[in-house]
């Protein structure tokens, strides 16, 4: 777990060498610092060519215009306001990147998102927990499989309707 924005990482997934993980016996999640926090640790993080010479004008000018570099994504959804705007994506379990999502969510606007391998069930707390102000969520969970699970998330909005027949008709889809 990151120590900083506690995120759950594998070690297979960080490239933790073999011989550390191998002596690794605790059941408990190990405390680290992930990759992007980290850097983000660094005394100059997201500053451009500090000299020590410069007064603190300068220093201030320097971060001001870091902090003002636009997100091209972002410019381009704004732009396109009278557009519906859709993205996917593949979750690989809702819980464990939720905090990534939500994040999401609230930078871009989207006004549907929908998602596959949720790997969600249907127990009520979980689903609360994923709710994401100004959105209906509408999720298909499988309940007795690991993995998989769909879902979208609609803007508040958006009208809109399940299709309960094509359910009835194939209700592994």
């Amino acid at each position: 777990m990151c120590v900083r924005c506690f995120s759950l990482t594998h070690l297979a997934c960080v490239s933790y060498f073999q011989y550390k993980r191998n002596n690794i016996t605790s059941l408990i999640p190990v405390e680290w610092t992930c990759n992007l926090c980290l850097l983000s640790e660094l005394p100059f993080f997201k500053q451009r060519d500090i000299s020590i010479t410069e007064n603190q004008n300068t220093y201030s000018q320097n971060l001001d215009l870091t902090l003002s570099i636009k997100d091209h994504h972002k410019l381009v959804l704004d732009n396109k306001k009278h557009l519906f705007k859709i993205s996917h994506l593949n979750t690989q379990s809702m819980l464990s990147t939720f905090d990534e999502f939500s994040v999401m969510m609230n930078t871009y606007p989207f006004d549907m998102v929908t998602l596959s391998e949720t790997w969600l069930t249907d127990n009520n707390n979980v689903l609360d927990y994923v709710k994401i102000p100004g959105y209906n969520m509408t999720y298909r969970n499988r309940c007795n499989k690991r993995g998989g699970g769909v879902g979208a998330y609609i803007n508040d909005g958006i009208s809109h309707k399940i299709r309960k027949d094509i359910i009835e008709i194939e209700p592994e889809l």
